[in-house]
């Protein structure tokens, strides 16, 4: 029986194809005006933050920065991008994600710690609403509220990392404005470690040579599962030392597009990491329609003032093998009976951490114990629900997978993986 008695397996395979520019295609959300359903960037029902409908008089001199805008697909996302001011200070980061004036961020490779996954399921425990926490937006306390944002915004940072956007975005959009300005520019466009955080969901400047990690956009509210959901988003004003680009992700029919315009000042570089999907592996990646010898690396591109557009893209292969979790709303006898039991060798150079990873999911307070069990090894009693992680290659998906259903579980977020 399969984790949460309710995980249907749902394999396609998309044909490879040739990569097709879209962006002139396709409406630009970089310089196309607000949406149909926003007037004026004033209604507070636009995705875009950091406007004002009415001109500023000509000898206006601005307080502050001028904030980037942004563009996300219609969402909750979108709505709390929407709630920012240009004035908008962020949330005070910890130490641990970058300290004070750095935008947050945990570093790569940090679920291959144990303290990450203490970490992880500590936030579980608390913001669990089967447990009755205190929801953002909810009757409580402004400490339990900074409280609950904070920890939404760690489990955003971590399912960031791991390759979970969509959960990322859910954690995003269930946090406070400050966390929204914080949290931002890791997500659009996708900024380094220990950048220095700005105001309004803007970063500081970044100096040439930044290498960009943008995430996929937030699911659109027509995704039909196993199609390609197609959306996009866009940061306007990215500041690269005294450069600014413009900076559009898109998820095309038939792979992810990452398009770079010149907008002012002199020509600059930088590098940028083009976003993978979960559900598929990149089979080519070109920039500027340039098949690249190498994939999965940041690539430089320079921009420069007067020229078009830079474009890279990444074409998707055959979709992965990947499980897909129908949650349910109880929790399966067999799994609160038996337990969850990760399937490892006894020889496993990873073994050490999975015996972490499995204490830790048993600390998440969702009523089962969580423990590790080697392949062919008879069970005592009821079997419970055992997750196989015996191949090496397939082990992060799998894990990522079994922590984005159990988040879903716990947290009761919108999609499921």
């Amino acid at each position: 029986m399969k984790l949460l008695a309710a995980l249907a397996v749902t394999v396609a395979t998309l044909p490879a194809a040739s990569p097709t520019a879209s962006w002139a295609a396709t409406a630009s959300l970089v310089d196309a005006p607000c949406t149909a359903t926003c007037q004026t960037a004033a209604d507070p029902t636009c995705a875009v933050a950091g406007q004002d409908a009415s001109p500023a008089p000509a000898d206006a001199s601005p307080a502050v920065p001028a904030p980037a805008r942004f563009e996300l697909p219609p969402g909750a996302a979108a709505n709390a991008v929407a709630r920012l001011e240009p004035t908008t200070k962020p949330a005070r980061t910890p130490e641990d994600l970058g300290g004070e004036g750095r935008v947050p961020g945990v570093a790569p490779g940090a679920w291959s710690k144990p303290e990450t996954w203490e970490t992880w399921a500590k936030g579980i425990a608390a913001a669990n609403s089967r447990a009755g926490a205190g929801a953002i937006g909810g009757a409580a306390t402004d400490d339990a509220v900074r409280e609950a944002a904070a920890r939404r915004a760690r489990l955003a940072l971590l399912a960031l990392e791991q390759g979970r956007s969509d959960d990322a975005w859910e954690h995003f959009a269930a946090t406070t404005p400050e966390w929204t300005a914080a949290l931002l520019p890791r997500f659009l466009p996708g900024v380094p470690l220990q950048t220095r955080a700005g105001v309004g969901g803007a970063s500081g400047p970044s100096e040439a040579g930044v290498v960009l990690s943008p995430a996929l956009p937030p699911p659109s509210l027509e995704r039909v599962a196993g199609r390609v959901d197609r959306r996009a988003m866009s940061a306007r004003d990215v500041t690269i030392g005294d450069t600014v680009v413009s900076v559009r992700v898109s998820v095309e029919a038939e792979g992810v597009q990452v398009d770079v315009r010149h907008r002012s000042g002199p020509a600059t570089r930088l590098a940028l990491r083009i976003p993978r999907s979960p559900d598929y592996d990149f089979g080519d990646e070109y920039v500027d329609w340039y098949r690249q010898e190498t994939k999965g690396v940041p690539h430089v591109i320079e921009v420069k003032p007067g020229e078009e557009e830079h474009t890279l893209y990444g074409r998707f292969d055959a979709r992965r093998d990947v499980p897909a979790a129908s949650v349910p709303t109880r929790l399966p006898p067999s799994l609160a009976r038996g337990g969850l039991w990760l399937v490892v060798a006894n020889d496993d150079p990873d073994r050490e951490l999975l015996a972490a990873a499995a204490a830790a999911i048993g600390r998440t307070g969702l009523g089962f114990e969580c423990g590790l069990r080697s392949p062919g090894a008879p069970s005592s009693g009821i079997a419970g629900t055992s997750v196989d992680l015996s191949n090496r290659e397939e082990r992060a998906a799998r894990l990522a997978w079994l922590v984005s259903a159990i988040e879903h579980y716990a947290l009761g977020l919108a999609g499921s993986r």
